[in-house]
């Protein structure tokens, strides 16, 4: 598993690649656009689309992310 950082609204977001697919952490996009990332959740998961290619990925920390 690859961790990387991505400038994303002038602020720093972790990607994660895993077996060839990259990943992001949804919250910290809803929340740097200034949405309530529990309503956002919710509709994520009534969304039959976005629902079924969703995952939770387990990332340990890492002190290079918090420079």
């Amino acid at each position: 598993m690859k961790q990387e950082l991505i400038k994303f609204n002038n602020q720093r977001l972790l990607a994660i690649e895993k077996d060839g697919m990259f990943y992001v952490a949804m919250k910290s996009i809803v929340e740097n656009i200034g949405l309530n990332w529990e309503g956002q959740r919710q509709r994520i998961q009534r969304d039959t689309v976005l629902n079924s290619v969703t995952c939770i990925i387990k990332v340990p920390a890492s002190e290079h992310l918090l420079d």
